[in-house]
């Protein structure tokens, strides 16, 4: 799983690439998306097109062969996985929002778990997203977890 976060100077071209060589999932934002396939020099991608994301996407599969699966997300507005013969949006699912350190970390961490336990991307792409959205309606990017709320955020996926 290659999560990408541009910091700036912490990145280049070369280590993007050098990293997705190697990965067979990448995950990254939406904002990042133009700019690491420019980091990349790969052309043809048109911001301006509606399904701009998933062509990213899909630009990055086929450049890169032992790459399965890219994940992209969108924030409050949900996340796009891409597969080469399939993808799945989800929209979101809507919180107070209180803090967004540490819901990136767990969108990865939630759908690499079930991705590890062979799901669906549609059941991956609930995953990321109810466990990102709890952690951005919380404060600070470890907040306490019950075993109610766990119960509930894993019915809600799996249900």
């Amino acid at each position: 799983m290659f999560d990408v976060n541009l910091r700036t100077p912490f990145y280049s071209g070369e280590v993007i690439q050098e990293s997705l060589e190697l990965a067979t999932v990448m995950k990254m934002n939406d904002a990042e998306v133009p700019q690491v396939l420019a980091l990349l020099g790969l052309p043809g991608y048109e911001p301006a097109a509606p399904d701009h994301l998933r062509l990213g996407a899909e630009r990055l599969l086929e450049e890169f062969p032992l790459l399965e699966m890219v994940a992209v997300t969108r924030g409050g507005h949900g996340s796009l996985l891409v597969k080469r013969e399939e993808w799945h949006e989800h929209p979101g699912v809507q919180v107070n929002v209180a803090d967004t350190i540490g819901a990136g970390d767990a969108s990865t961490a939630a759908m690499t778990h079930y991705l590890l336990q062979g799901a669906s991307l549609a059941a991956l792409n609930e995953a990321g997203n109810r466990w990102g959205a709890w952690v951005a309606s919380q404060a600070g990017a470890m907040p306490v977890l019950s075993d109610a709320v766990r119960a509930g955020i894993s019915a809600a996926i799996e249900g």
